[in-house]
């Protein structure tokens, strides 16, 4: 198996992964792009960088961001509704 093929089979399986009724598991690239996204895998492949949640602000960039701190970190964002694909 290629390491393509193989990251793509991770993928969907994330993209199966449920907990509970709504909560699910996305990953995104350091730049933003959808890799997992599974509530919605229709916006897979999709550019987040600059979407703002209600409160404006940037929530892909504040996870990234809170991703490459070393330690803990965590960052919040507010999400009301389904996220639209570009």
């Amino acid at each position: 198996m290629t390491k393509k093929t193989s990251f793509i089979k991770l993928m969907g399986r994330i993209n199966e992964i449920r907990f509970g009724t709504n909560g699910y598991i996305f990953v995104d690239s350091w730049q933003g792009v959808v890799l997992a996204y599974g509530l919605q895998p229709d916006v897979v492949g999709s550019n987040f960088w600059e979407t703002e949640d209600s409160r404006g602000n940037k929530a892909t960039q504040m996870l990234v961001a809170a991703a490459q701190k070393r330690g803990a970190a965590m960052c919040q964002v507010l999400v009301e509704e389904r996220i639209q694909p570009f």
